[in-house]
């Protein structure tokens, strides 16, 4: 982070301990509106004006809005528990950690209450003046439930002591007594480390993070975090959803949609429990209506297989299919396209082709050309190819009615909601009569 946004962010800082202070011997109706604020959407603002959009994602930082933070704390099983513990490993600014504080049992005190929060609550992030603003604001918050009480002397004592800052979350050493979990952890690109066990390259920290917390919990723990779809669905992370299906019970994956309208990227709820004894879990997505066919049935489906700045152009001149050539739901002639050497695999037409760029905001979704004509066609990997096994046009024409009917997309949105289609979703699509 760099010191003007650290700067920016202690200033914040420095006035939410001033608004502490003020409260504690007056409450009249400007303090509380900037109490209100601060304790929603004031920090987020703040932090987005201090970082940068660009800053923001590459460090994979996303503010958990009301809405979410509310139906994510919501999975939390608290239930009769008087000694609950829950952790955020990568609590920002505090916004689920309150969410968390204020589902906890009623006290009839201050103190009491600052003395329940004291133990239950836990909280890492690697900045420090985020994890200040989550204590002020949790100070915040115990004033906003005992209104008219004599905060001087409760308020004077370290608050939150279990709320710190960390060189590096996924190496902290947890300690004993966690119960629950409630996170929104970092969503950066980050390289897989040497002893991962289920993938290589480039992945979400947000699957390292979950992985981590059920490696670490203790049996019964409960963990509901916020994560993005990629996970949910991502051929990538196959391995990753059976590893943490060795470790826990999947009780719950909810759906969400779009994080907010300042991070393209759509998240899911997972709530799983800590039990390797127990092997029955939720499903990653709906499946598909029992004894209905799908176009797995019906087509052989492959990504295509030229990259195009990659790939050298050495070989036989063929014709090439490009996702910005084509017209939608259009019928294309092979002899119509561009050409280039290529020496990999080709496709003979008929066949079609589906855009793998795809966002649930469009809507229809499965974006499909039909490419017909006698001559081999190269197909960029920017696009799905799905070859009818009987070679029939008329099986292609239907399958692009398949694709276009609401009931795809819809089915789709369920499915899959990150902005890459995968083959295995392409081949899951029910095979409706139109």
């Amino acid at each position: 982070m760099s010191a003007t946004s650290t700067a920016a962010l202690s200033a914040y800082n420095e006035d939410l301990l001033n608004l502490v202070q003020s409260l504690a011997r007056s409450c009249d109706s400007t303090l509380k509106e900037r109490l209100a604020v601060a304790l929603d959407g004031g920090p987020s603002a703040v932090i987005r004006g201090a970082l940068t959009t660009s800053d923001c994602r590459q460090r994979g930082i996303f503010f958990t809005g009301r809405r979410l933070r509310e139906t994510a704390a919501g999975y939390l099983r608290l239930g009769d528990n008087s000694r609950p513990m829950i952790v955020d490993p990568a609590c920002g600014a505090g916004d689920l950690l309150l969410a968390v504080a204020s589902r906890l049992p009623p006290q009839s005190t201050l103190p009491r209450t600052l003395a329940l929060w004291n133990r239950s609550l836990v909280g890492w992030d690697v900045e420090e003046p985020f994890v200040q603003m989550t204590i002020a604001r949790l100070a915040l918050l115990s004033m906003n439930q005992h209104p008219g009480s004599d905060h001087t002397n409760a308020l004077r004592d370290r608050l939150f002591a279990n709320i710190v800052s960390v060189p590096d979350a996924l190496e902290e050493e947890w300690p004993r007594g966690i119960t629950h979990v409630l996170m929104n952890p970092p969503f950066a690109r980050v390289t897989a480390p040497a002893d991962c066990q289920w993938a290589t390259g480039k992945i979400s920290q947000a699957s390292l993070f979950l992985e981590k917390c059920l490696r670490e919990a203790a049996p019964g723990t409960q963990v509901v975090a916020i994560l993005p779809d990629v996970l949910r669905t991502g051929a990538h992370y196959e391995r990753w959803r059976g590893r943490i299906e060795s470790e826990g019970r999947v009780d719950h994956v909810t759906v969400y949609g779009l994080f907010d309208s300042k991070a393209d990227v759509d998240v899911f709820i997972l709530d799983v429990t800590k039990d390797t004894a127990i092997s029955t879990s939720a499903s990653w997505w709906r499946p598909a209506p029992k004894n209905m066919q799908s176009l797995g049935d019906f087509f052989n489906v492959h990504v295509g297989t030229v990259v195009p700045h990659r790939d050298p152009n050495r070989g036989e001149w063929t014709r090439f299919a490009v996702a910005r050539d084509l017209q939608k739901w259009r019928v294309e002639r092979s002899i119509r396209l561009r050409r280039r050497r290529y020496a990999g695999r080709t496709f003979r037409p008929p066949f079609i082709v589906v855009r793998r760029t795809s966002s649930p905001s469009e809507n229809p979704r499965g974006i499909a050309s039909i490419i017909v004509g006698n001559e081999p066609v190269a197909v960029e990997n920017h696009l799905v190819v799905l070859q009818p096994k009987s070679g029939s046009s008329s099986v292609c024409q239907h399958g692009m009615e398949v694709l276009r009917s609401r009931s795809t997309t819809d089915w789709l949105n369920d499915r899959i909601r990150c902005r890459h289609l995968t083959v295995d979703a392409v081949r899951s699509i029910p095979w409706r009569r139109t």
